[in-house]
């Protein structure tokens, strides 16, 4: 069995917590400060480090699910690794979170219908987040089906963050299908074959969900190398990392956004295990990053409804005020991670038993 040490469990924390971290300040300069300052500039590095923040969390979970299958075939005397108990584990990790946010999302939007209240300012930025509605991205995140598929079932239209959700739990399930072991029955590797086969040649799912697959699988390859204490040759080490971040490099200078940020995922990925043996100080903002990075997930994927809900209550107010809407952005921040760390005590680390 491989167990974390405590210093890696805290970087781990600071680096999610990071990573959770910039998307939201991301999205508080996009919604609340970006339609009165907007800027080319800062608007491409603002969102370029919102976007490349969703694969360091890609990266951190395919390392940590490594260490869950890792772990859960050494305590089976068997030796078997059970896929039924692995997807339950991570249901239970992800559902109530996200069951909550719906609801949270589904009274938000009935308490606008009822009150009749409008969203829509006429000055918002990004046309696929101005609408409060129950669309089809909204059932679909109920069974982890949001933004899987080309031209059906988008994100939600107001948190539109959940995109990367439903992409992480069918990694989850095509990673513990690729664990079952030879000694599985003939059906299920039937079936598995089958669900392989329908992933790679039949469904039509969009092409960041391959692509984050392999950026979540170099993840879990750096798992492996650390869990087994496997380390790379300094010099290919230094070799791999130059030529990945020259190719990064390149595809921005030829404005290949697109595919910039899954090299910068694989960039990260060779990275990581530095990171943890570095690890880091100690001081305010580590710690304050470390304590962001325990609940992580809730502030990920229910901070844009309350930016949202700040947007809608105060931007009218302070719309052509400088010193007013820094003071709502730093409210709304301040609310976003005290609500988020709160309902994170009673919704995340639901465990059972193996």
């Amino acid at each position: 069995m491989i167990t974390l040490s405590r210093k890696d469990t805290k970087t781990i924390n600071v680096v999610k917590g990071s990573a959770a971290s910039v998307v939201v300040l991301a999205h508080v300069y996009q919604l609340l400060l970006q339609p009165s300052f907007s800027n080319k500039y800062v608007n491409f590095i603002v969102y370029t480090l919102g976007s490349y923040s969703v694969y360091i969390f890609f990266v951190v979970s395919g390392f940590l699910i490594y260490f869950s299958i890792y772990n859960q075939i050494s305590i089976n005397r068997n030796r078997k690794f059970s896929f039924s108990l692995f997807i339950k584990k991570r249901i239970v990790r992800l559902y109530p979170p996200l069951i909550f946010v719906l609801l949270f999302m589904g009274a938000y939007y009935f308490i606008t219908i009822q009150f009749n209240l409008d969203y829509l300012v006429g000055r918002e930025v990004d046309p696929t987040r101005t609408e409060i509605a129950l669309d089809s991205g909204y059932f679909a995140s109920f069974f982890f089906a949001q933004n899987m598929f080309v031209n059906v079932f988008d994100a939600p239209s107001f948190n539109g963050p959940l995109w990367s959700l439903s992409h992480e739990f069918w990694f989850y399930v095509l990673i513990g299908l690729l664990s079952l072991n030879r000694e599985q029955p003939l059906y299920k590797r039937v079936l598995v074959s089958a669900i392989l086969f329908l992933f790679i040649f039949i469904l039509p799912l969009k092409k960041d969900f391959y692509m984050g697959f392999i950026v979540w699988l170099c993840g879990f390859f750096c798992g492996y190398l650390y869990g087994n204490k496997i380390t790379l040759d300094k010099r290919l080490f230094f070799i791999l990392l130059i030529m990945s971040i020259i190719f990064w490099l390149s595809l921005l200078l030829l404005k290949y956004f697109w595919l910039s940020k899954y090299t910068f995922g694989i960039i990260f990925a060779v990275l990581f295990s530095s990171i943890l043996q570095v690890g880091c100080n100690e001081n305010f903002i580590t710690q304050s990053l470390q304590e962001a990075g325990k609940y992580s997930y809730t502030l990920y994927i229910i901070h844009w409804p309350l930016l949202m809900i700040s947007y809608q209550l105060f931007y009218d107010y302070v719309i052509f005020d400088s010193l007013g809407l820094l003071m709502i952005s730093f409210i709304s921040l301040g609310v976003i991670y005290s609500f988020s760390s709160y309902v994170s005590q009673y919704i995340e680390g639901i465990k059972i038993k193996n």
